[in-house]
């Protein structure tokens, strides 16, 4: 689970390179907790039971709303990016506490680290440059006659 945070994460970072370190350190991760979790595998272990009534099609779960047919709902602020990536170093450093391996506590400490570094540069500035203007009044009432 924390790998594939790190990937979204990582393909969301600003700085290319370490947008790769983060999708390189996802790859070790999920390599890792994949050798894991086959070297632990028991058939036998009792946690998944066969099911009496066999496997049931993922259309017969219930209605589903359609996202793509409708799509993205309009967003009324601007984004201040470097307030993004400030968000996404502390999702690392709050993945960080996940993962049991020190080797990835700390990559995922120094990632986040990193971010927030190259971030802080600009933070005053984007804040000063966000572009958002002040909102229109409310209309007047009409007079009754």
């Amino acid at each position: 689970m924390v790998a594939d945070v790190v990937k979204t994460v990582a393909t969301a970072l600003v700085d290319r390179p370490l947008g790769k370190k983060g999708l390189e350190l996802s790859q070790k991760m999920a390599a890792q907790a994949t050798s894991s979790m086959v070297a632990s595998w028991d058939a036998d272990d009792g946690i998944c039971p066969p099911w009496p009534w066999g496997p049931t099609p993922w259309w017969h779960w219930g209605p589903y709303p359609e996202p793509w047919k409708e799509g993205p709902l309009p967003d009324p602020w601007k984004g201040i990016r470097s307030a993004e990536q400030v968000e996404l170093a502390h999702v690392l450093a709050r993945l960080s506490g996940f993962t049991m391996s020190r080797e990835f506590n700390a990559n995922l400490k120094y990632l986040a680290t990193e971010v927030a570094t190259l971030a802080a540069t600009k933070l005053a500035a984007d804040f000063e440059d966000c572009g958002t203007v002040p909102r229109k009044p409310f209309p007047k009432p009409k007079s009754v006659g």
